[in-house]
């Protein structure tokens, strides 16, 4: 199956592809772009799970992975139109987000791994309020 509709081939032809528009958004949060094949990463220099849950909104599922990852992973019998679809829907959670500036390294307690009295917006100990 895999062989004779040349899945392999047509991951790294639609991977390219997708690497290539995804790299075309600018924004102050993405670090950045990588993959291979189909397997696309989205580094951000912010937390991505506010971004995972935003593009969960608009009907696009990734995954966060190491805090600061969006990982996306298409089943390689995808087809272009919905791959260009979801490209899209990157862009307007990018879009939504770019109201707020990036912060230029994680907050001070992030890295300590401790409780700030002051909340960050940029920072999910400070986006989740104390319960």
């Amino acid at each position: 199956m895999i062989e004779e509709e040349r899945l392999a081939d047509r991951s790294a032809e639609l991977g390219a592809w997708l690497l290539y528009e995804l790299r075309k958004i600018r924004h102050p949060h993405i670090k950045a772009i990588r993959g291979r094949g189909l397997l696309i990463g989205i580094e951000l220099l912010v937390p991505a799970r506010s971004y995972c849950e935003r593009l969960k909104d608009l009907g696009l599922l990734c995954k966060e992975t190491h805090d600061f990852v969006i990982r996306l992973a298409p089943p390689l019998i995808i087809s272009e139109e919905d791959l260009a679809w979801a490209v899209g829907q990157v862009r307007k959670a990018s879009k939504d987000s770019s109201r707020r500036p990036a912060p230029r390294r994680p907050c001070y307690h992030l890295r300590l791994g401790r409780k700030s009295e002051t909340r960050h917006w940029f920072c999910l100990p400070c986006l989740i309020p104390d319960r």
